[in-house]
């Protein structure tokens, strides 16, 4: 998955729409698998326990919950998917810390697959670096995510 460094804003904002499948752009729309771009960045979201994200820091790289080893990855969502997510999984948690992260960085270790709930979200068979983090949202309780992220 390339950059789109150099691009001009129209083509960039063109590509919004595409699908990625296997870390790679299809060229096909799909809503189940809408990206959220970032200047020339893709982003993606991981949900986190304050401290989680409080030994993510001091670690310099997060590898994953409990429920992201025993699946052998680590479960993150699409800017569409993050606020369902949150609710579903974290519905009961008073604080959050949601995570954009650069897909870039990710590249080759990402993939998008399908749930059992269905659509395609976003599973990292690695650690995630710090470096992969370009911004960090404390959010107070899983009904505040939608809210509190930047959209689309």
């Amino acid at each position: 998955m390339g950059h789109a460094t150099g691009a001009a804003p129209s083509e960039v904002a063109g590509r919004r729409s595409r699908a990625f499948r296997g870390g790679h752009a299809t060229g096909a729309a799909d809503s189940s698998c809408a990206v959220d771009w970032h200047g020339d960045a893709v982003l993606i979201y991981k949900i986190l326990l304050p401290s989680e994200w409080s030994e993510f820091e001091a670690a310099g790289r997060f590898d994953g919950s409990p429920f992201d080893r025993s699946s052998g990855f680590i479960h993150c969502s699409s800017r569409e998917q993050v606020g369902a997510t949150a609710l579903r999984v974290f519905g009961e948690e008073p604080a959050l810390v949601v995570v954009s992260l650069d897909a870039g960085v990710l590249d080759e270790w990402l993939r998008w697959e399908p749930a059992p709930n269905g659509g395609l979200f976003p599973h990292v068979y690695a650690s995630l670096p710090l470096s992969a983090v370009v911004a960090v949202h404390h959010i107070a309780g899983a009904s505040q995510v939608d809210s509190v992220l930047p959209g689309e």
